[in-house]
């Protein structure tokens, strides 16, 4: 009995040895993977929990190694949309729709906005807005995009978007022959297209959530009014705080002056020094 004690006491120590090793682990990854603000914060003790419990279940064994194939060799990694954001990232655009509730006559009606976006400039261009995105409207708007001269994606060659159904087949065959190839994402994973989607949080929450829209015509001239916004008087912080399209600074009697700018009756207002 003696004996028996202390060799499941030592097998315990063992065990308990073990779990250490891939619990310091699991929490050397977690600080290199996670914002600090994650890591170190408690209103997140959460997160850290479910990671360090589900990393310490993990047969460790099966990935001590690179994968193989079968002739012994290191299989090489999937890398095409890491080799696209990386080799050919200037010329890679975002294509996104977002939904806008409008006051009509006839009560609140749903507008569906398109719009481009360059991921390395970050400019943004109004495609279209419609009630109907069916695909003869879709295939016009591929047209428009990739016109020889005033195409949006002219000079790109890679058109990011999302498994929306109003991304049809003959939106993507517009695209492909003007020289784009649209590459759908995988399905429920929006963070792949992470500047379109922060713009559309930025325009519904600095611009359309503090107007009540009536009309077509309403919601496009706010849209236009903030996209100037967006490119001329808006500091980027992806881009050292810097503006996309500075503008001439307005005149004044003084040297000095501090000049506001507004748009949309003051809801979007931007402050520099005068010439």
């Amino acid at each position: 009995m003696l004996l028996q004690g202390m060799r499941s006491r030592r097998a315990a120590k063992v065990v308990r040895s073990k779990n250490s090793e891939q619990t310091e682990q699991g929490r050397y990854i977690l600080r290199a993977h996670l914002p600090a603000r994650l890591v170190g914060g408690t209103t997140a003790l959460w997160v850290r929990c479910l990671i360090l419990g589900i990393w310490s279940r993990i047969d460790h064994r099966e990935y001590s190694e690179a994968p193989r194939d079968c002739a012994g060799a290191e299989a090489e990694p999937d890398h095409d949309l890491e080799g696209i954001y990386s080799i050919a990232y200037g010329g890679v655009g975002g294509i996104d729709f977002f939904a806008v509730e409008v006051l009509t006559w006839r009560g609140l009606v749903t507008y569906y906005v398109l719009f481009f976006i360059h991921l390395e400039s970050r400019r943004v261009s109004l495609a279209g807005i419609t009630r109907h995105p069916v695909k003869a409207w879709m295939q016009q708007m591929a047209r428009n995009a990739t016109g020889e001269t005033w195409g949006f994606l002219q000079k790109r060659r890679y058109a990011l978007h999302d498994r929306d159904t109003k991304f049809c087949s003959v939106f993507r065959a517009t695209l492909a022959a003007g020289g784009i190839k649209p590459i759908p994402l995988p399905a429920r994973s929006p963070n792949l297209n992470a500047y379109a989607e922060r713009w559309v949080r930025s325009a519904k929450k600095e611009c359309l959530s503090k107007l009540v829209l009536f009309g077509e015509a309403s919601l496009r001239r706010a849209l236009t009014a903030f996209i100037d916004h967006y490119h001329q008087e808006r500091n980027h912080q992806g881009k050292d705080n810097l503006l996309l399209s500075p503008v001439p600074p307005l005149e004044a009697g003084s040297r000095g002056t501090i000049c506001c700018r507004e748009r949309l009756g003051g809801l979007l207002k931007y402050y520099t020094y005068a010439a």
